[in-house]
């Protein structure tokens, strides 16, 4: 199940790309780091959309040791287009998962 927080953090990250300054690179490194990360915190998504959140952050993070690094690695403009896609995508179906959950009383 999605809770509430984790499509609001994801609503954010989305937000953050659409409408903030500088290049897009720029404005998805600064939602990656103050937002995406944090779907990490806790259990935010249903298997199925966790385990699309972690292929997100594995194929588009930077390499390193640290597990709570929020670099992105080097992208070229196609990759930066599809990294925001797949990031809008899980957030549309977290939505979509949390308003069936409330729908069914859940």
């Amino acid at each position: 199940m999605a809770t509430d927080e984790g499509v609001l953090i994801l609503r954010e990250a989305v937000l953050a790309v659409a409408v903030g300054d500088g290049s897009l690179r720029e404005r998805l490194q600064r939602s990656w780091h103050d937002h995406v990360q944090r779907v990490w915190q806790k259990r935010h998504l249903n298997t199925g959309l966790e385990e699309r959140f972690k292929d997100l952050w594995e194929t588009y993070t930077g390499p390193g040791d640290d597990p709570h690094r929020t670099n992105l690695r080097d992208m070229s403009a196609t990759e930066l287009a599809e990294a925001v896609t797949a990031l809008v995508a899980l957030a549309m179906d977290a939505s979509a998962d949390r308003a069936t959950e409330v729908q069914s009383g859940r």
